[in-house]
């Protein structure tokens, strides 16, 4: 069944395109480094009657590897949402209070090391 009141609305809570891309090199030494980016390029609907929008966003992130066959170890270090841009990446449609914006973590580093014998 069709809600006649809200025909002909966006669908809130989908932005039309979200773009996840990255690159990876990879040298023989085993360092390998990977540039992401993340897009939203538009404003998206959050409520039925269309009415409150999220912002468009991007971020770009970076991850560094370096892997020794020998040892069958991998250490990394991957940084995100390196601009530390304020948005919301993640949203609750039509909240009954107008809250529908989740923010999204800040700029944040992690690390590890992961070992495979």
């Amino acid at each position: 069944m069709r809600d006649s009141l809200f025909a002909g609305n966006d669908i809130p809570g989908a932005p039309r395109h979200h773009v996840v891309a990255g690159l990876r090199y990879a040298h023989p030494s085993g360092l390998s480094l990977a540039p992401t980016v993340e897009w939203v390029p538009r404003g998206f609907a959050v409520n039925s009657a269309n009415t409150a929008t999220n912002a468009p966003w991007a971020t770009l992130g970076l991850r560094a590897e370096w892997a020794e066959p020998r040892l069958g170890a991998t250490a990394f270090v991957q940084g995100v949402n390196l601009a530390d841009r304020r948005y919301a990446a993640s949203v609750q449609v039509d909240n009954a209070v107008g809250r529908y914006f989740a923010p999204a973590d800040g700029r944040a580093v992690y690390a590890g090391l992961r070992v495979a014998r």
